[in-house]
């Protein structure tokens, strides 16, 4: 766990640098591979945790998918140019 902790503080800085538009990409990306994988996601979900299959497929697979484009949606327009009116 320690090694696995240290790897994902260094890549910190790089991912930090990334631009918003490609760390949305890479998440979704990795949403979709749970969700294309939910067997083998709900069934470690289930042995695990003890969640039902209807949970599982819902907060683990569906769940991440749907975080994902909702604040990428979300942080796009927030973070996005906008015009600033000047004081006359």
């Amino acid at each position: 766990m320690r090694a696995i902790v240290a790897r994902s503080r260094s890549a910190q800085p790089g991912w930090a640098e990334l631009p918003l538009s490609e760390r949305v990409s890479a998440l979704t990306r990795a949403a979709k591979r749970m969700l294309r994988d939910r067997e083998e996601v709900i069934a470690l979900v289930r042995d695990e945790v003890g969640k039902s299959d209807a949970e599982a497929v819902f907060n683990e697979a569906l769940g991440p998918l749907d975080a994902v484009s909702s604040w990428g949606k979300l942080l796009k327009e927030a973070l996005g140019p906008r015009a600033v009116g000047l004081n006359p």
